[in-house]
């Protein structure tokens, strides 16, 4: 699936599209066919993200789970937690800096538009 870039709405030329994908046979006659998947997924097309387009399930919040004693991602996991709970020890320095993603109230994000 792709959409257009001329496409879309707002900065991000933001475009959703949806499908289904159903359960039949032609040997056995359903009244309704039953829906086994009913998805959407967005599309952005933003002039500032040149060449990078992107798409979504929107309908999937998107999660990474690092257990703190798995010594195969121990740098990845002390760099994230450092990044979440000790910004001050971060690159670049600044005061109450933000990270986005540390907590469910402020979840990663592509748009830089809201």
């Amino acid at each position: 699936m792709t959409s257009p870039s001329a496409v879309g709405q707002g900065v991000e030329k933001v475009n959703f599209t949806r499908w289904q994908l159903l359960v039949g046979s032609p040997e056995i006659v359903v009244a309704n066919d039953v829906p086994l998947i009913d998805q959407t997924a967005r599309f952005d097309s933003a002039r500032y993200a040149t060449g990078k387009m992107g798409a979504i399930f929107n309908q999937v919040t998107p999660h990474l789970l690092y257990k703190r004693g798995d010594r195969t991602v121990t740098e990845s996991v002390n760099h994230i937690w450092r990044a979440c709970n000790k910004t001050e020890t971060t690159i670049p320095t600044v005061k109450n800096k933000h990270i986005p993603g540390c907590n469910k109230n402020t979840p990663l994000h592509r748009l830089y538009h809201p």
